[in-house]
Order: C-alpha cells, then sequence, then structure tokens
C-alpha cells in the first residue's frame, strides 16, 4: 500500500498586499507553497470552508495546478499533477511548462493563452505534456482565469488521457478474454448436452423396450430444448438476453420434425412477439413449451384425427410475459386434475410456471385443451464477476 500523502493547503489570496503572500510571486521559496500540515498543528489561516476545499482540491483524481498567466510560472499544484508530470511540487513551483520542457510544441502555449484571454476560461483543449522522464502524455485541458491581487492566474485541470487509454485496452482485452470465455463455457455446455442426448439416444436402441424408449425420447425433448437456449445464446450479440421469439419458432419446429407431424393433419399456428428474456428464464420456458406442445401432439388428436396447435407468446400491458398453447382436440377425461395427476410432464409444467419463474399456471378443458403460463420477468441485478 502506498504511504497517505501530506495534506496541502491552497490559498490565492485577492487585494493589495506584498509579494511575500500571494502563492509563489518573485521573493516565495517554492517549499513555503508546497508546504504539507499533516497533523492539523499548523495554522494556515484558513476558515474551515477554505481548509475544507483545500483538501477536495488534494483528493480529486484530476491534476489540479495554479500558475501565473504573465510567465507560466507554477504557484502550486495537488498530488495528481505530480503523478501525471512526474515532478515533486517543489521541483514545479517558481517554474514555467517551458523551463521544464513540457510543452511538446511551442505554439501550444501560445495558443492555450490566447483561448483564456478571449474566453477566460477553456474547456477540454487536446494538448500533450512531456513527463520528467521524456514520455509524452496527452492530456485533456480545462482552465479559468482568475484575478489574483498581484496579477492574474491560471487554474488548470487535466486528465491523464494516456493513462486512461491503457486503462481502457486493457478492460477491453479483459472483456474479449472473458467473451471468449463465456463462448467456450456455451460451446461445452452445448456439447455435452448432446453427448447426453447421444448416451440416451444409445441405451434405448440397446433397450429393445417401447416403455424405456418412450421415457427416454422425453428425456431427449427436454435436453434439447435446454441446448437450443444454448445455442441462441451463444449466437445473441450479448450474453444477457436471447432472442425469445426465434427461439421459440425454432423449438416448435424441430418438435413437429421429431414428432413427424404432418401439417396437413395438424395445423400450427404460431404468434410471438419480439421479446428478449435472459437464458434462465429462457430455459424453464422452453422446457414448458415442449411438455405442452409435445402433449398435444401425442394425445390430442388420435387416430388420424386432424386439428389445430395455437401457441402464443406475448407481453400482457401489466409488463408479464404470457405463454399459451391451445388445441382443439379431443380433450380430457371428465374430472381431470392437473394437481391429482401422475403425469410427469403436467407436473414440471406448474412445477417451473410456479415455482421457477414465480407466474400463474391456469389449464381450460372447456373445449380440448389449453394451458396458460404468466409470470413477472425477474429484475437481475448484474452477476458477472
Amino acid at each position: 500500500m502506498e504511504p497517505m500523502k501530506a495534506k496541502r493547503h491552497y490559498v490565492v489570496r485577492a487585494g493589495a498586499r506584498s509579494a511575500s503572500h500571494d502563492p509563489q510571486v518573485p521573493g516565495d521559496s517554492p517549499t513555503s507553497a508546497c508546504e504539507r500540515p499533516d497533523d492539523g498543528l499548523q495554522d494556515s489561516g484558513q476558515s474551515p470552508a477554505a481548509r475544507m476545499f483545500s483538501e477536495i482540491i488534494e483528493a480529486v483524481p484530476t491534476g489540479i495546478a495554479l500558475s501565473r498567466l504573465a510567465d507560466g510560472r507554477f504557484c502550486n499544484v495537488n498530488s495528481e499533477f505530480e503523478d501525471i508530470s512526474g515532478y515533486r511540487c517543489d521541483e514545479l513551483v517558481g517554474r514555467s511548462p517551458a523551463d521544464l520542457g513540457m510543452w511538446t510544441d511551442a505554439g501550444q502555449r501560445e495558443h492555450f493563452v490566447g483561448l483564456l484571454k478571449r474566453k477566460r476560461q477553456v474547456r477540454d483543449l487536446n494538448a500533450q505534456m512531456r513527463a520528467r522522464d521524456g514520455s509524452v502524455r496527452a492530456i485533456s485541458l480545462n482552465a479559468r482565469l482568475i484575478d489574483g491581487g498581484n496579477g492574474s492566474y491560471i487554474l488548470s485541470a487535466l486528465v491523464d488521457l494516456t493513462k486512461r487509454g491503457r486503462e481502457e485496452q486493457r478492460m477491453g482485452r479483459v472483456l474479449v478474454e472473458r467473451e471468449a470465455l463465456l463462448r467456450e463455457l456455451v460451446h461445452r455446455t452445448r456439447n455435452n448436452m448432446q453427448l447426453v442426448i447421444g448416451l440416451l439416444n444409445r441405451q434405448a436402441d440397446e433397450s429393445g423396450d417401447p416403455a424405456l424408449t418412450g421415457a427416454l425420447a422425453k428425456v431427449k425433448r427436454r435436453i434439447h430444448s435446454m441446448a437450443l437456449a444454448e445455442d441462441k445464446l451463444r449466437d445473441a450479440e450479448d450474453y444477457s438476453s436471447l432472442d425469445f421469439d426465434e427461439y421459440v419458432r425454432d423449438l416448435v419446429t424441430d418438435l413437429l420434425r421429431e414428432h413427424g407431424v404432418s401439417p396437413d393433419r395438424v395445423a400450427v399456428n404460431l404468434s410471438a412477439e419480439g421479446i428478449r428474456v435472459p437464458i434462465d428464464v429462457a430455459t424453464p420456458c422452453g422446457l414448458i413449451l415442449t411438455e405442452l406442445i409435445s402433449n398435444a401432439i401425442m394425445h390430442a388428436f388420435p387416430e388420424g384425427r386432424t386439428g389445430t396447435i395455437t401457441i402464443r407468446v406475448r407481453r400482457l400491458k401489466n409488463g408479464e410475459i404470457e405463454l399459451g398453447v391451445k388445441d382443439d382436440g379431443v380433450g380430457v377425461r371428465p374430472g381431470f386434475d392437473v394437481g391429482r395427476e401422475s403425469h410427469l410432464g403436467l407436473q414440471l409444467v406448474v412445477a417451473l410456471g410456479e415455482r421457477q419463474l414465480g407466474g400463474r399456471v391456469t389449464f381450460d378443458t372447456t373445449r380440448g385443451m389449453a394451458c396458460t403460463v404468466a409470470f413477472r420477468e425477474p429484475q437481475y441485478q448484474y452477476r458477472a464477476r
């Protein structure tokens, strides 16, 4: 840890007085301008408000310098200016940037002073400054002309753009590395899911048990819905959310293809608004849609019956997202109660909709079967670390 720098006090006294009372006018010594009372035992003659202002000047992460307009000689600087320039305060006071070769272009000071004299202030002037070690730093310079007892002074505030640029480059490299890491993580997650699906396929082929094969097919569909969400996240511009409309359309297409549903027998109407959701919302929604659509395809239209499955995804006026799957098939048996059903798929729909998404799940069996899940999109805090 760097040692704490002692505090300084900055004073520009207006009004006529002897030269020795103004900051670093002829007759002053550099050390007097750079005094740093660090224990409160020395009295600078400042009011509490002035002392507080002095401490603020020392604390700001901006280089602050007070200099004479007439010859450019420094009267005082803060610690940040020392860090940027590489000079100590007592090496600067009484000397001008020209004396130290700080201006890289002889015309910079004339341009700078000319602007000050015309406008009495300069804002966001891009310039270059040569530091003590000979390096050239790009700076953004703001300055104001102020009147003191023995003439005019320049109060300057500068930001080291070179340092900021290096920091931005470093942060850029960190972001690129994190993005590459996230892409690799998504890629490996997707590959692992495909590996699991491959193992399930092999197990189904070897079992010869229709019941086991059917159960494994349901598991594969659920894994595929999660893998598809990972695919969409991988292709997204950022990893905060994915295009839910596109995800749902691709999921429905894959399910219809897997079940071998002919559009001449079962028509599918899909209405999906352009909604973006985070991955941990898309995944349970995908599982819910997979269960409901698969249930409709497998049970609503037996013995070659024709019909329609309607799928709707929309944002309600109250801000909630609503998922709906409805079919006009044969419906359910009398006395159907989801809460008492042993059907894993429907239990999964209720558990995901109510517990994971914190929403409401409703079923309507008056004509065919319809299920609606409405939930409010959670407000996430930024969690990447």
